[in-house]
């Protein structure tokens, strides 16, 4: 196991919520049948530690990053297929960056998914 510089997980749960946390699994063809099997979804509760995105990061990202976008630091891994329910809106996880090399969180960028 690599050396880990930097300890994050006492600061990621203070300022942690509770947030239901949804992943949605496509659907597929079954190898054996060929018959085609429905996608699914699975929600859980996850403590999560949700911030707004710096306004340099902001003016580095040349637009693809806004300031309604969020900042998640999470201790344990999330599908990027997933979404995460907050301020009554849905929030698709955008990108990722594993840290673990270096600390002990992940990172996830999320953006408001428009409503109709």
């Amino acid at each position: 196991m690599p050396k880990r510089y930097y300890a994050f997980e006492r600061l990621i749960k203070k300022y942690s919520l509770r947030l239901p946390y949804t992943r949605t699994t496509e659907g597929q063809r079954d190898p054996e049948t060929g018959e085609w099997v429905e996608g699914s979804s699975q929600t859980e509760t996850i403590s999560v530690a949700l911030f707004p995105v710096d306004k340099n990061a902001i003016y580095e990202s040349g637009g693809r990053i806004t300031s309604a976008d969020r900042l998640v630091y999470s201790l344990s891994p999330l599908d990027a297929r997933g979404t995460l329910f907050h301020e009554g809106a849905n929030w698709r996880i955008e990108s990722m960056g594993d840290y673990t090399d270096f600390a002990d969180f992940h990172r996830y960028r999320l953006t408001r998914e428009a409503t109709a």
